[in-house]
């Protein structure tokens, strides 16, 4: 099998074309042009389709953030924060029906703001130009733009280290952008995650191409907007990155400044006591994909666990047994182990893209939630598939990859009986598998068993 720089690169223009490689004589530069041309017409035709599909909508999650941004704007804080373990899940604040009513939008879902206040405080204004639907539509063009733009940087970052070319790159991400369950629901929700997953990709893609400060802030704006991102500080420590971790620390922290300058303490302190009414509940329900839900579902199974009355599909579940989460932290912290010990020796253009998927596929998957959302990355980044060895491998990896992660796939699993049990558990223990399956294939590689790339040219590094 080839193997090194040369050998990775014959493999791919073998298969992709002589595109593959960005440089070269002039012919295969104007290849590069046509290639990044055919890729945007693609993803410029997923855009328009999503687009129609998202128009005028409501999303539920981009709600809150509209309703907690009017409830400022009013002159009404203390209705911001208003979640409880009892309506955490598909249901409204009850103070705010009212003012859904008088905006137009009464009977409809708009879930608990549980984001910190800044972005509420930032929004307010936007909720005296724009309606609900209005608002709705400025985001949804935003979020499908960013989309784009995280398929773009995901090959910056893994995409071009492969030598797969930007078209390739581009139709697999479209196809799996169009029939996939997880940007479908970050979608229908319009939420938030999809810019911290742009976020998170920018940052890695930032730290691979030498922009240490970037990398940092990127990552702190993420971190504000979901802390969860904030665990991605493990990259910069690993590859000594001290310049991206200073970045990171002190962006952070001018975050939190302006974020107490112009929201106060109260709002602050109000977002601290909204998080604690949630912990330590757990929510069983097909699209939260979460190891300690599976465990449950099994304690559930060998009567460790009291019955519960009727379906299993939305249920909250407070204060679940504490053996469940000690053993999901130990299991975190195995997965974490092998994942590091299988890439440590990994070359910089393949450890990078590595570490930013398994980190954010064991941290989604053994997070106090689990939603479907918090695996966009792993659907940006699928289409490295394309650089396996053997057109029958790509090819059975690409169809199980595609057919396991559609819409139609999940549907129909949320129709089997106790989806919050079986559909939830078999999402969580397949991504589980695809991240230990992409641990052996690290292993494979950084023993030279796999083909893998060397580092990125002088005049790619500089883009």
């Amino acid at each position: 099998m080839l193997r090194g720089r040369s050998g990775m690169a014959h493999v791919c223009i073998g298969v992709f074309g002589r595109d593959a490689s960005p440089t070269g004589n002039k012919g295969r530069v104007l290849s590069a042009k046509r290639s990044y041309f055919l890729g945007f017409l693609m993803l410029g035709l997923w855009a328009a389709v999503a687009l129609r599909r998202v128009w005028g909508d409501w999303g539920e999650d981009l709600a809150a953030l509209y309703m907690a941004g009017h409830m400022i704007r009013i002159g009404k804080p203390e209705l911001v924060y208003l979640v409880s373990a009892e309506n955490f899940v598909n249901s409204v604040p009850e103070a705010w029906l009212p003012e859904m009513a008088r905006l137009g939008v009464g009977g409809l879902t708009a879930f608990p703001y549980i984001y910190p206040p800044l972005w509420a405080v930032l929004v307010a204004p936007l909720t005296g130009w724009l309606g609900p639907r209005g608002f709705n539509d400025l985001f949804a063009v935003a979020q499908v733009s960013l989309m784009v733009l995280g398929v773009w940087l995901a090959w910056r970052l893994a995409g071009r280290a492969a030598r797969i070319p930007f078209w390739a790159w581009a139709g697999f991400s479209g196809l799996l952008l169009q029939t996939g369950f997880v940007p479908a629901f970050a979608l229908e929700l319009m939420q938030p995650q999809i810019a911290v997953t742009i976020l998170c990709i920018l940052s890695v893609e930032r730290l691979a191409h030498g922009r240490n400060v970037a990398a940092g802030v990127a990552l702190a704006v993420a971190a504000a907007i979901k802390l969860t991102p904030a665990v991605l500080v493990v990259i910069f420590l690993l590859e000594r990155r001290w310049h991206a971790l200073a970045a990171f620390l002190l962006s952070a922290a001018a975050l939190l400044a302006v974020g107490l300058a112009v929201a106060g303490g109260d709002l602050h302190a109000a977002f601290l006591e909204n998080t604690s009414r949630i912990r330590g509940v757990m929510v069983l329900t097909c699209p939260n994909f979460s190891i300690s839900s599976t465990l449950y579902a099994l304690w559930y199974q060998l009567g460790l666990v009291a019955p519960l009355s009727g379906e299993i599909k939305n249920t909250v579940i407070h204060g679940p047994p504490v053996s469940i989460t000690l053993l999901s932290k130990v299991l975190l912290a195995a997965v974490l182990l092998v994942a590091w010990h299988a890439g440590r020796r990994l070359s910089e253009a393949w450890r990078l893209p590595y570490m930013l998927f398994q980190l954010t596929l064991f941290a989604g998957l053994f997070g106090p939630f689990s939603w479907g959302h918090y695996f966009l990355v792993q659907v940006l980044l699928a289409p490295v598939l394309l650089a396996l060895a053997g057109r029958a491998v790509r090819f059975g990896a690409g169809f199980a990859v595609v057919l396991g992660g559609s819409v139609l796939t999940v549907v129909r699993m949320n129709m089997w009986p106790d989806p919050g049990f079986t559909c939830a558990s078999a999402a969580a223990l397949t991504l589980f598998a695809v991240g230990l399956a992409v641990s052996v294939v690290a292993g494979r590689a950084a023993r030279g068993h796999w083909p893998a790339p060397g580092p990125l040219r002088p005049n790619e590094a500089s883009l």
